[in-house]
């Protein structure tokens, strides 16, 4: 269904797939600006928290990697380790133990933990080839088979304070290589659980920043929406409005100033151009009645046909013309007094239809009324006939030869609609929002038939004073279905 509008639709369509929202546009770039400046700071705070408990982590190994280093002694008999598990009870046997194991020279175990010591395996912790006095770090999987993280690191014993001090033993002191490992799942998994926070924060957060900046900026656009909905109600027939926006933001006020200056030129504009018309249509009614006269005479007085007969229908034709421009100056000067009464609609077609019988008859078009005798609507009679006699015409001039116009009744929502079908000559879809406006003539036509392009500005003129609807639709066969929407049937 193609309903008729004076903006083609298809245009509107085009120009709307191509336009943006700026509400969509400022609310999806300040939620994306947000979420850029949260995710900076959240992610760099992130990077820098799971830095430190790895740091916190490495350092606790590290301190008691120097405990079990002050424990080293050497001495003339040898190396002594002074190790108590009463004091370190993480390196016994249990659920969540620790380990340590010290090589002497890289090679030769010289102490473990219990820990080590009470699995039913004999198991070592992973040992270097390559002897470093500086911490190593290092991520391996327990002999228990968690995950854990080791620390390595090779050093010199301390002399006992009790021996001799000579060359001798302090050539003879081995290098000591100690390992100890932990488990680090506890701290893998506080940083899974960080990291799994920090994600249902964003999302809460940007679910909340989108909530929040949608509600900002709807209320920031408030305003413009009024104002859209004060300029959708204006049309042609209602320019001395203005817009009037209660508390209009400062950066609306030349907007609304300058659209109301646009409006009151326009309707200086529409008023001239009303003026001129009806002056026009009131000057030219005397000399074309005369010309008509004339031409008649002329035509009595020459018992016959005579070349004053083109002049006639010229002249008549003129005047059907200024007939419809003075009935549009007295429509849009609101000078019609309507006068609503009970119609019987299938009769009123009827007699509209017997003005243009001749004209059909002609073209061997035929009228098929299919509205029930005894339907009554309300409406005001000289303006509906008007409308149905434009109509009728115009379906008759443009109809192919030989086809049948029909006219009906049918209800759409629960709105009365007329219907007049007609099989129309060339046109296309394209044609039916242009159908209604002044002087508009399919341009094939234009030599074809002896029409003013006024007639069905006319009907719309008539159709708007009477508050009712028209829409169009043509089918791919060619059939022209005009309706008239809006009556009120009389029960």
């Amino acid at each position: 269904m193609t309903k008729f509008n004076t903006y083609n639709d298809e245009l509107k369509r085009q120009s709307a797939s191509k336009a943006f929202s700026m509400k969509k546009r400022i609310i999806v770039t300040t939620l994306l600006g947000f979420l850029a400046l949260f995710l900076t700071i959240g992610l760099g705070g992130t990077f820098y928290l799971i830095k430190w408990l790895n740091k916190e982590f490495d350092q606790n190994l590290s301190a008691k990697s120097r405990v079990l280093i002050s424990l080293v002694q050497a001495n003339e008999n040898g190396i002594a380790f002074d190790f108590s598990e009463e004091f370190m009870p993480e390196f016994s046997q249990g659920t969540e133990s620790e380990y340590f194991q010290l090589w002497l020279n890289n090679n030769k175990t010289l102490d473990k933990s219990e820990s080590l010591n009470s699995l039913t395996q004999e198991t070592d912790l992973p040992v270097s080839d390559f002897i470093s006095t500086k911490e190593n770090f290092k991520d391996i999987t327990l002999p228990d088979g968690r995950d854990g993280r080791m620390v390595r690191v090779s050093f010199f014993p301390i002399i006992d304070d009790e021996a001799d001090t000579n060359e001798s033993l302090i050539d003879r002191l081995p290098v000591i290589t100690l390992a100890i490992a932990k488990e680090r799942e506890s701290l893998d998994k506080t940083i899974r659980d960080f990291l799994l926070i920090f994600t249902a924060i964003v999302i809460l957060f940007t679910i909340i920043a989108a909530l929040t900046i949608w509600q900002m900026v709807t209320k920031g656009l408030k305003p413009l929406k009024n104002l859209q909905r004060k300029m959708s109600v204006l049309a042609i027939d209602n320019l001395s409005e203005r817009l009037e926006l209660p508390n209009t933001p400062k950066e609306l006020e030349d907007t609304v100033d300058q659209f109301n200056r646009m409006l009151e030129r326009l309707q200086d504009s529409f008023e001239r151009e009303k003026r001129f018309t009806s002056e026009i249509a009131h000057e030219l009614r005397t000399p074309i009645s005369e010309m008509r006269h004339l031409a008649e005479s002329a035509i009595k007085d020459s018992h016959g046909w005579s070349p004053y007969q083109d002049i006639l229908d010229s002249t008549m034709q003129m005047q059907v013309t200024v007939s419809n421009l003075m009935a549009l100056a007295r429509c849009e000067k609101g000078n019609i007094i309507l006068e609503p009464q009970v119609i019987k609609l299938a009769s009123k077609m009827d007699t509209c239809w017997l003005r243009h019988k001749d004209m059909a008859a002609r073209r061997s078009i035929s009228h098929a009324n299919n509205i029930d005798e005894e339907f009554k609507i309300i409406s005001s009679s000289a303006e509906l006939d008007i409308i149905f006699n434009n109509l009728i015409s115009n379906a008759i001039n443009y109809s192919v030869e030989g086809s049948e116009i029909t006219t009906f009744c049918k209800t759409e929502n629960d709105i009365l609609c007329i219907c007049i079908t007609n099989h129309a000559q060339e046109l296309v879809p394209e044609d039916l929002d242009k159908m209604f406006e002044r002087m508009w003539q399919k341009d094939h036509s234009s030599n074809l038939r002896s029409g003013s392009g006024l007639g069905l500005a006319l009907v719309k003129s008539y159709a708007d004073l009477l508050g009712l609807k028209i829409e169009t639709d043509l089918s791919k066969q060619g059939l022209l279905t005009v309706k008239l929407c809006g009556f009120y049937q009389d029960h």
